[in-house]
């Protein structure tokens, strides 16, 4: 490949705008989408590992506003910090299942630095496979949709069309 790229004119060059209130603006959104009551009235215990990523700017306000007793673990930004966890995966999810069942907490949650990827552990420290948990969020989004699509990895089970099948979904 030639790396032939036209350079811009220094008048030709803009601006770089970062939009004014993204964080409240988000958690204004997720609340327009979520029966907040019934959460509220669940009393959840969680723990949360953040893995020191981005996740831990948004996710207490919206865990405090939902009425969750919430034990946060990493929940700072450091991006080096981040990458060594990610090395240690299995060490850190071995302290985030001793954390649920010392403390009977209802789940547990291991965020990566990006916010890309969680791992569930029950209220009895098992982590809940990846694809259990696809099956859930799937049976989840389109109970509450009309003809709802759900868009999965190639890698996705078969229960997942499934479960779209019962609810007269589609899956990508």
């Amino acid at each position: 490949f030639r790396e032939d790229f036209r350079r811009t004119s220094m008048d030709e060059v803009g601006n770089i705008e970062l939009p004014s209130r993204a964080i409240d603006e988000y958690n204004q959104g997720f609340f327009r989408n979520l029966d907040a009551d019934i959460i509220r009235k669940a009393n959840f215990k969680v723990v949360l590992n953040y893995g020191f990523g981005i996740a831990s700017l948004v996710l207490p306000h919206i865990l405090g506003k939902l009425d969750c007793e919430a034990i946060s673990i990493n929940a700072y930004l450091d991006a080096q910090q981040a990458v060594d966890a990610e090395l240690k995966i299995q060490e850190g999810l071995g302290n985030l299942r001793n954390i649920v069942t010392t403390l009977n907490a209802d789940l547990g949650v291991r965020i990566d630095m990006d916010c890309e990827k969680i791992i569930v552990v029950d209220d009895r420290g098992e982590i809940v496979s990846d694809n259990l948990l696809l099956a859930l969020f799937t049976h989840l989004v389109l109970k509450h949709s009309d003809h709802g699509i759900v868009v999965v990895p190639v890698t996705a089970p078969s229960v997942v069309e499934e479960i779209a099948h019962r609810h007269n979904g589609k899956v990508i």
